[in-house]
């Protein structure tokens, strides 16, 4: 969000629940979010300014949901 305006949506399975900055600073571009929802998957989203794209997001073993990124 930038003031009240909503810059775009990222669709994705479920809740995340759990944020972190890929490579501890965003990686290369500084953009880039690993997350884990509710239904135990694990996602990499790129935020750029203009647009939001999912890169990547794999299903855990179970689904349990994923509360930390210890990486």
């Amino acid at each position: 969000m930038e003031g009240s305006k909503l810059s775009y949506e990222i669709g994705l399975n479920d809740i995340p629940n759990v944020l972190h900055l890929f490579m501890n600073d965003g990686g290369f571009n500084k953009q880039k979010v690993l997350y884990g929802t509710k239904d135990g998957h694990l996602g990499l989203v790129d935020l750029s300014p203009e647009t939001g794209t999912l890169i990547w997001e794999i299903p855990t073993k179970n689904a349990s949901s994923i509360y930390s990124n210890n990486f």
